[in-house]
């Protein structure tokens, strides 16, 4: 569902928990981003770098996910698709 520039996805059955969902060089209509954009190994570094632990990493070609949990144990997907 879209209004105006924000999206909600509802995926029934495929993910357990209310999870906040980031899709890096990707727009909200799931196209590639023209031009530069931060690369998961990145933001992975940065998260590090600011003494959060994710629960799961991106590979060394950065397309696996990298989860994490916000203050309240909700997880946040960080999902990659280029």
């Amino acid at each position: 569902m879209r209004q105006g520039s924000t999206t909600l996805d509802l995926f029934a059955g495929m993910i357990e928990a209310i999870t906040l969902t980031f899709n890096p060089g990707w727009t909200v209509e799931g196209r590639d981003v023209p031009g530069p954009f931060d690369d998961i190994r990145a933001i992975r570094a940065c998260l590090v770098a600011a003494a959060l632990t994710p629960e799961s990493g991106c590979d060394a070609d950065g397309t696996a996910p990298l989860i994490l949990r916000d203050p309240d144990g909700n997880p946040v997907l960080i999902d990659q698709h280029r």
